[in-house]
């Protein structure tokens, strides 16, 4: 069955939606926050700082769904998933190991 194609606006929503629930997402953002910022930071700074993460989060995630969203891209991609996965997978197994030694 043809998979239904939705609007970039309704596909920007689902992505929108899809990080402001990540909850990996929040405790980033809120790790980076208390790093970074004190009782002592003035209100500009924290404004800044707040801004600047928006700004360099859409444009990571700009960038990743133009490279991403290539019909050439997406197809190399689904054509070498199997050796990506694996690799992948091999990569996490190891840093469990690690982390367990």
């Amino acid at each position: 069955a043809p998979v239904a194609r939705r609007s970039a606006l309704g596909d920007y929503g689902v992505g929108l939606a899809t990080n402001i629930l990540n909850p990996k997402a929040m405790l980033f953002f809120v790790a980076l926050c208390s790093a970074v910022i004190t009782q002592d930071t003035p209100i500009v700074l924290r404004l800044a700082v707040g801004l600047w993460m928006v700004l360099t989060t859409a444009a990571w995630f700009s960038l990743v769904s133009v490279t991403l969203g290539h019909p050439g891209v997406r197809a190399r991609l689904r054509a070498q998933a199997h050796w990506i996965d694996r690799a992948m997978g091999a990569l996490l197994i190891a840093l469990a190991a690690w982390m367990l030694a």
